[in-house]
């Protein structure tokens, strides 16, 4: 997936042997593009925002068309603040930067799928690290609500940080229940539900 990367204007931070370290992130332009345009949907400054779009129709290279666009577009998700709260979030946990090299923001195709995974690479020649990549899926509409937004990656994020915390002990798999399939997924369905009052816990406090 073609991603933007930024690590100058919209990075975490976490420390590696004393030193600071980034936590590239990437985004989805498609995410961008609709998200900019639901964003200055009967806001004043859209009138300049198209303005400055149509102009690129007069580029003749195609390739060189699309990167503009591309362009403008990041430009202005910059500009009207949207990536603010996913940067305020990944700041809250320097545990992400020291134990992730990148984020994927993608565009989540319904509600129901917007959330936080953590993906390991099974490349071993890769740092520890360097395998690891957080993906993130959101609905363009998410960016248009900051306070929920904030809200729903943190919640996401500790999730994420809890996977990566030694001291907690996270196993990707449980063990097999004695009673079978149903047995485990009732496992899984309470294992969930304790964690999720553990992460509330913690949002409260």
């Amino acid at each position: 997936m073609p991603a933007y990367t930024r690590r100058s204007e919209l990075e975490g931070t976490g420390m590696i042997d004393g030193k600071i370290v980034p936590l590239s992130q990437r985004y989805d332009p498609r995410l961008i593009e609709e998200t900019v345009f639901l964003a200055l949907r009967g806001d004043p400054k859209a009138e300049r925002f198209h303005n400055e779009r149509n102009h690129l129709y007069d580029i003749i290279d195609m390739d060189e068309r699309e990167r503009a666009f591309k362009e403008i577009h990041r430009s202005w998700f910059l500009r009207l603040g949207l990536a603010n709260q996913i940067e305020k979030a990944g700041q809250e946990f320097p545990l992400l930067a020291s134990s992730v090299a990148s984020c994927v923001v993608a565009c989540a195709l319904r509600k129901r799928d917007e959330g936080a995974e953590l993906f390991i690479d099974p490349e071993e020649r890769l740092g520890e690290r360097e395998r690891r990549t957080v993906r993130i899926l959101l609905k363009p509409e998410s960016f248009l609500d900051p306070v929920a937004l904030l809200a729903f990656l943190r919640r996401e994020l500790l999730h994420i940080t809890d996977m990566l915390d030694p001291r907690f002990a996270y196993e990707p798999v449980l063990p097999v229940a004695e009673g079978g399939p149903a047995h485990d997924r009732l496992l899984q369905d309470r294992y969930r539900t304790l964690w999720d009052t553990t992460i509330g816990g913690h949002m409260v406090r």
